[in-house]
Parts: C-alpha cells; structure tokens; sequence
C-alpha cells in the first residue's frame, strides 16, 4: 500500500486518536528526526530485569522486528500474534508476527487480506480470527472477518459482521465470538454486541454495553467476556467501568470498577488475575499496571512497566504476561519493546 505523507498521516492520528489537546511527550522516550519515537531500550540506559535476581517480575523480551502501535495481539497455539497496526513510519500494514516464548525469537505469518489497524483477534478452536478494524487513517471502521485455519497458509473471508467496527474488543466465550464496544462509524460508538457462530457461520446481535465507549479491553472469565474500561471518543473521557456479559442470557452485570480510568490500553488473564496495562491521556501514556484478584474481587497495584504503553497489546502465555509494542506517547510514537512479567 503507498504511503501518505507523514505530517498528513500524524494530523488526521492525531484527530481520530485525539481530544484536540494535542501530542506532548508526558516523560516518553525521544523522538529522532523522522518524529517516531526511538527505540526503548535506546531510550534509558537504566537497570532491565533481565530473569535475573530482580525483584519487579518484568524482564525485556526480543523487540519487535518493527516499531508498531495500534496492534491486535493474542495468544494461540501457545504463541504470540501481532497482526496490522501503524508502523514507525505511519505506514498502515498487514503483516503479521509470531513470538515464540520459548526461543523468544519472531517469526512471520500469513499476511492479513489488507492492511488494518485497531482490529480485533481473537484464538477460537484453534483457529485464528481477524474481525474488523479500519484501513486507512480516516478511522473509518470495517465490517469485514477473517480466519487463518489451524494449519492453513493464507486468511479466508467468513460473514462479514452485522455492521462496521472498529477500536472494539472481542473473545472466546464457549462456543462463540463476541464483539463489543467500539465505533460503527468514526466518532460514532457502537451500541450493539456482536455474536459470531464459526459453527453456522453467521453473525447476531446481543444486548449492547449500558455504558458504550471504544478502546475498550475485554478478557474472558468463565464463559463470560467482561468488557474494561475504555472511553468516548476523547483522551479525555477514559471509564472506570467494568461490565459482564454472560452469553447465555444475553445480559450483563456490573463487574468492579478499574481503580483509575483508562483507555487505549490492553489487559489479559494471569494466574487467576485480570491484569490491565497502559493507556492513553491527553498529556501522557502510563506506566502503571493494576490487577484484580478474581477469587477476592479486589483491586491492587502491581508492578509498572518500564516504560509506557498505548495502542499495544496483551497476552498470557508460557505462565507469563506479554506486553507488546504500542506507543509511548500520546497519537504517534511507536516503540519495539516487548516486555514480559512473572508475578511472584
């Protein structure tokens, strides 16, 4: 795909990103001539866990081969995909990349259709699914669905989604794909949840979040997706809620709420944990890392990242959490960093 003109691609970023404040470095890395951010590890010659006698839980992992934010990562197979994004270039990509914990070494994949950033993808019965998005830097979201089969070396199309989404989130429930939050259109919120049966391969709606917003995380708990966070259009409008929806009875329930409100940020499953990470404001991005015990219910600090993530993702795998990539300020600054923890 060409590539549009970088200072036109960071000003219509920065519109469909932004509350209108506009970019500021908030404490992130430098930013070298071309106006991306360096490298982390370039960034702070400072002390890393690097699996030794540390004692954050956090330690570096390869980079990724790119910098890249506005990624969709998840865990399959027992490995972690990155799919789409905006590279340092503000070039949109389709390419896909695999990090295998085990040899902490990248591997490419089946590139997507096309290019897309702020997509959602989702690991269901071994199968890898690529669900909406947008694919240029209009913000214009898609309806369009993609599946990368157990073994298969291209992405076949599946039903399209019932309408366009973009800046959603999704996951496994049981026997389905649920989509929720997001835009329809850009600057319009969604307020109807999608549900995806690979069986009929067909799409329905279910009952929408009570409170819609977009950049939103979602993880799955027990057959049931609960929806954290986010916010409503602006840097400026990050939630604290969380809501829970159980497909069974097409209906949701008040989850606790984040201690601080966020969006523009990933969040996963870890030992009986929900962990979420990051996120966008107008001035900065954060460090921070919150975690909620599931057998208690109850919020607590946990050790932050080394430096700040947004439009990264989130992943479990191999009995640690992966952070992956993202920016490190506001709108554009893509990073390579991947930065994994271990809690104690």
């Amino acid at each position: 795909m060409p590539r549009a003109p970088i200072g036109l691609v960071l000003l219509v970023f920065a519109l469909g990103c932004d509350d209108g404040t506009g970019p500021s470095d908030g404490g992130a890395p430098p930013v070298d001539a071309g106006g991306e951010g360096v490298d982390a590890a370039a960034a702070d010659g400072g002390p890393r866990d690097d699996g030794g006698p540390a004692t954050s839980g956090w330690r570096d992992e390869t980079p990724v081969p790119v910098r890249i934010q506005e990624i969709a990562v998840e865990a399959h197979g027992g490995r972690i995909w990155v799919a789409g994004g905006f590279d340092g270039g503000a070039a949109i990509v389709s390419t896909v990349r695999v990090y295998d914990p085990g040899t902490r070494a990248w591997s490419t994949a089946p590139d997507l259709p096309a290019p897309r950033h702020h997509m959602s993808l989702v690991s269901h019965g071994g199968d890898l699914y690529a669900l909406g998005g947008m694919q240029t830097a209009a913000f214009e979201p898609l309806d369009t669905a993609w599946v990368l089969r157990a073994g298969a070396d291209q992405w076949t199309p599946i039903a399209s989604l019932i309408e366009e989404r973009g800046a959603a989130a999704a996951g496994s429930v049981g026997g389905l794909i649920v989509m929720v939050g997001g835009n329809v259109e850009a600057g319009r919120l969604a307020s109807r949840t999608l549900i995806y049966n690979p069986t009929e391969d067909a799409w329905s709606v279910g009952q929408g979040l009570t409170e819609p917003r977009e950049h939103l995380a979602a993880v799955v708990v027990d057959d049931e997706l609960w929806a954290l966070g986010g916010r409503r259009n602006s840097l400026g409008s990050t939630r604290v809620d969380v809501e829970i929806y159980d497909p069974s009875a097409d209906a949701w329930r008040d989850g606790p709420v984040l201690p601080y409100p966020r969006g523009g940020f990933a969040a996963a499953v870890l030992a009986g944990s929900i962990y979420v990470i990051g996120g966008e404001e107008p001035t900065e991005v954060l460090l921070t890392v919150d975690r909620l015990d599931l057998a208690t219910g109850v919020w607590s600090a946990a050790p932050p990242t080394r430096v700040p993530h947004h439009g990264h993702g989130a992943a479990a795998a191999a009995g640690r959490l992966y952070v992956v990539a993202g920016a490190s300020r506001p709108a554009f600054g893509a990073i390579d960093l991947v930065e994994s923890y271990g809690p104690p």
